[in-house]
């Protein structure tokens, strides 16, 4: 009992099915006001993985996402040795999963930096900056992607890309001291912009998660000297190396409900809400007249559940695994909910398979009755992780004639 630290108005209650509820009250007629708005860029420069593709979604418009990243030498010094001749370049991206219609064809081009990504005064990269890219790309490549693995090589399931002669003969005709170390490296060969040409997607479209930081995610620089008629040269990705992406939507395909929440009409968000990753859309919400519940001074909250449901749960793609509410301060900045910091788990978000999503705010409801004097700036409804997934979720508004989005509270009358 001493080493149990879960609170006690916790205990137990969310073991209890709901017929067991003995002696308590439920209401879900609480109003709720939620409305989709656009996301603010997100930093996108410390990602586990990186995004690269394009969909074409006739519910949410046209995204695509598209990759800088700079280079370093694998060993400080490197010599191409006497009469070096290039032989062929490629640049290999190693698959670390996918989102949409992965048979749908894409084309990707890659171009050279023409200015250098930076890291002086710890700057960080988000999902709408860009950097100046050279004129004509030094690769290209039209394909289906393959996720299968090369068992007999031992090699990862790979995107690889040929790269022009002309960009070869930049490294092989470097001077010793570019290649001496990563500094003066970085100064000549400024990095890569990888991007996915939407005019070659047919149908959907999908995203392509790449592991950049593999050991096969390389430039790999195949040539020849006077001494060696087979060598070979890497170029990497390490965790000290920047790389960043870049996310564009264009809504203007979109279904005419998000687009007029987009647009500024609240009143949209009544029939379905609209949460999108990649610095897309959240939800903002809130729950205006709980202050004002009838007896609300001798009702003990023994629990509260904001459940919101899939409109969509036949739809091509996925919903997202997890969602995360926040509360917002006076400052617009995102607060943890305190059943969050509590357990995660218990706090809730995470899809379930009867296609609903629920957050236990059992402490604030509470408040909110006891206080309703103290302000409160609202919510906001986010998918996790949405700076490094492609996932998107259609679900029913409060308003909907079909599993509208609800509190459910059940509580006790304190002193009857």
């Amino acid at each position: 009992m001493i080493s149990c630290n879960k609170e006690p108005d916790f205990v137990g209650l969310d073991l209890l099915p709901g017929g067991d509820r003995l002696g308590m009250d439920f209401t879900d007629t609480v109003d709720i006001l939620a409305y989709t708005v656009s996301e603010v860029p997100l930093r996108t420069d410390a990602l586990a993985v990186n995004l690269l593709g394009y969909i074409n979604d006739t519910t949410f418009g046209k995204v695509s996402a598209s990759i800088y990243t700079q280079y370093r030498l694998e060993s400080s010094n490197f010599k191409f040795g006497t009469g070096a001749v290039a032989d062929s370049m490629f640049l290999t991206l190693v698959y670390a999963g996918r989102y949409g219609d992965t048979l749908s064809p894409h084309r990707v081009r890659v171009y050279e930096l023409d200015d250098k990504l930076t890291a002086e005064n710890q700057k960080a990269y988000y999902s709408n900056d860009t950097c100046a890219i050279k004129s004509n790309p030094v690769g290209e490549v039209t394909f289906v992607p393959d996720f299968r693995p090369d068992t007999l090589r031992k090699m990862p399931a790979l995107l690889r890309i040929p790269l022009s002669y002309e960009f070869m003969q930049k490294f092989i005709t470097a001077d010793e001291s570019t290649l001496s170390t990563n500094k003066f490296f970085m100064e000549v060969f400024k990095g890569l912009y990888i991007e996915a040409d939407p005019a070659a997607t047919s149908g959907v479209g999908s995203m392509l998660y790449f592991n950049l930081v593999h050991p096969e995610s390389k430039l790999q620089l195949f040539y020849h000297n006077d001494t060696d008629t087979a060598a070979n040269v890497n170029f990497v990705i390490t965790d000290n190396t920047i790389k960043f992406n870049h996310y564009e939507h264009d809504y203007t395909s979109a279904t005419p409900l998000l687009k007029q929440q987009l647009e500024g009409n609240i009143q949209a968000g009544e029939q379905k809400l609209f949460l999108q990753a990649m610095s897309g859309t959240k939800v903002n919400l809130s729950i205006p007249y709980i202050g004002s519940i009838p007896g609300k001074e001798k009702m003990v909250v023994n629990e509260a559940l904001l459940v919101f449901t899939n409109a969509e749960p036949q739809s091509l793609f996925l919903p997202p695994p997890q969602l995360t509410l926040r509360l917002y301060s006076d400052e617009a900045e995102y607060i943890i909910f305190p059943e969050e910091r509590y357990n995660v788990l218990y706090f809730g978000g995470q899809y379930q398979k009867r296609g609903e999503y629920s957050f236990r705010i059992t402490k604030y409801v509470q408040e909110r009755m006891m206080h309703p004097e103290e302000p409160d700036y609202g919510m906001a409804l986010l998918i996790s992780g949405s700076a490094l997934s492609s996932n998107r979720v259609v679900l029913y508004g409060p308003g909907s004639e079909t599993s509208a989005a609800k509190l459910k509270i059940y509580y006790s009358m304190n002193g009857l």
